[in-house]
């Protein structure tokens, strides 16, 4: 992905969700008027995140430590599993529990603050990405890019992992951020 398409995928999926269309029509004007057809094209064919992705990317982008203190406890759920930890595996089934309500509530109380209200299918949508992340490297990858285009079914892919199609492009690694 060239640094300007970086740049404008950034800029789409950090910002506010109802400011896409109009900001992804400025950007792939800017393109055009720049002489970047090529550029212009791919910018134009960015897809707008669901309520829930445009959620989730904003936990990637503005709360990675959150998703990384879901993403560790999933990683221990699974140690605990393989090693047939049963006293383990039930606190920390219920520790993931409290962490999922946790994060949730908290995004849906920002989002209220900037003026969305997110109901309560699209915070069910994001509960179900967060625990596909935990069910494979993809789903993770996916929901730590911070570009979602659509929510994660941890059911829908065998494993958890994540369709290609569920996020906009590759994006820089938000954990080292």
């Amino acid at each position: 992905m060239s640094e300007d398409l970086e740049g404008a995928a950034d800029r789409l999926y950090g910002g506010e969700p109802a400011d896409f269309v109009a900001e992804r029509a400025r950007l792939t004007r800017a393109a055009r008027a720049a002489g970047d057809r090529d550029l212009a094209a791919r910018i134009g064919a960015l897809e707008k995140p669901s309520a829930a992705a445009a959620l989730v990317n904003d936990l990637a982008r503005h709360h990675a430590d959150d998703l990384g203190r879901l993403i560790e406890l999933g990683a221990a759920l699974r140690e605990a599993q393989a090693g047939g930890d049963r006293a383990a595996l039930s606190r920390l089934t219920a520790q993931r529990r409290r962490v999922l309500s946790e994060i949730v509530d908290g995004l849906a109380d920002r989002a209220a603050e900037s003026g969305r209200r997110p109901g309560p299918g699209v915070l069910e949508e994001v509960r179900q990405t967060l625990v596909a992340a935990l069910g494979s490297d993809e789903a993770e990858a996916a929901a730590r890019s911070g570009r979602l285009v659509r929510a994660l079914d941890p059911d829908g892919f065998g494993d958890g992992a994540a369709p290609e199609s569920a996020t906009a492009a590759p994006a820089p690694d938000r954990e080292a951020e």
